[in-house]
């Protein structure tokens, strides 16, 4: 594959899908590129990253590895393609589409809905965390919205390098079950991510869903971070199995409050599913102290935290982590 360039600017077919892509991180760049060499209309939109990365990207595309960053490098170089998908800053005025896709952080889309000047027919978010549903849904107005759940492996190295190395898979559900009808575009949209070789499970339960998101990122996203560790090695140890028991533990609690009865085993299992998929992957969490950017630990394990308080419940596992999150957010350690 090496050497192959894609260029943008192509007449749209009739009735073809056209994509905005509301976010430049590791997601939302592989999307982008991944639409862009299957030949589909998309546009990337850099929200918070400057002008000189915006025109690196604009002028050279992205490099995408099908490998892990840390690599040998011969790999990295066999299993790499050049792709330049259309790339704009927030604020510019840039062509309407019928799906916006959300690749932000969950506490980033209240700055960011407000800048994106064009029109949307329908939205997919692809945000980590709970509790941003009515901030989302504003934004929105009467629009369809969906909330999806990634599971791919990717990461992305400043300013034109993608690494996949593992998973190609969307799950989404309706927010609003009862809401506007999509003329169709679901389906448009299914057709079109399918296309690229991403598979899509349309799910029923938006809650079940996102509950079953936020257990695996309470425990995996934090843990992964603190220990600076890979997935595959969260439970080699009987301590680290029992911080594990006792964040899944704490959990279930509140989920059985939210009318979610889950048996322990059921969420293990989702727990080490995870793991044995990507094992040698780290998480967004532990990527994002690695390189000194803010987490999302206030909408993973601080949600859960304000779901218990509503229920007159008590998480002291959870709280620890967020305190040791925050702590190295700080530059101190995390004890």
């Amino acid at each position: 594959m090496n050497g192959i360039s894609r260029s943008c600017g192509r007449n749209l077919r009739k009735n073809e899908l056209t994509i905005n892509i509301a976010g430049a991180g590791a997601v939302g760049s592989y999307l982008a590129c991944r639409l862009e060499q299957a030949g589909r209309p998309v546009r990337l939109i850099s929200c918070f990253r400057g002008a000189g990365e915006v025109a690196s990207i604009s002028r050279e595309g992205f490099l995408v590895h099908e490998s892990p960053p840390d690599a040998e490098a011969a790999a990295i170089e066999s299993e790499s393609v050049r792709i330049r998908p259309q790339v704009f800053s927030i604020g510019e005025e840039i062509p309407g589409c019928d799906v916006l896709i959300l690749c932000v952080k969950s506490h980033q889309i209240g700055e960011v809905m407000p800048r994106l000047r064009f029109e949307f027919r329908a939205a997919l978010t692809l945000v980590n965390g709970y509790g941003f549903q009515d901030t989302l849904k504003a934004a929105c107005g009467n629009r369809p919205v969906w909330i999806g759940s990634v599971h791919i492996s990717v990461r992305r190295r400043n300013p034109n390098h993608v690494f996949h190395f593992g998973g190609d898979r969307i799950q989404y559900a309706a927010l609003d079950r009862g809401g506007s009808a999509d003329g169709g575009l679901r389906e448009r949209l299914d057709s079109t991510l399918t296309g690229t070789g991403i598979r899509t499970t349309l799910k029923r339960d938006v809650k079940k869903m996102m509950f079953k998101k936020l257990l695996i990122n309470s425990v995996l996203n934090p843990l992964t971070a603190i220990w600076r560790i890979p997935k595959g090695e969260l439970l080699m140890t009987e301590a680290r199995r029992a911080e594990v028991e006792r964040l899944i533990g704490e959990a279930l609690l509140v989920f059985g409050r939210e009318g979610m009865d889950w048996d322990r085993d059921y969420a293990r299992k989702l727990i080490e599913a995870t793991i044995v998929n990507t094992p040698a992957s780290s998480t967004s969490m532990a990527e994002d102290i690695r390189f000194g950017r803010g987490t999302e630990i206030d909408e993973i394990n601080g949600a859960l935290l304000r779901l218990a308080a509503g229920h007159g419940l008590e998480l002291p596992g959870h709280r620890e982590i967020v305190r040791r999150i925050r702590d190295l957010e700080a530059g101190r350690s995390p004890g």
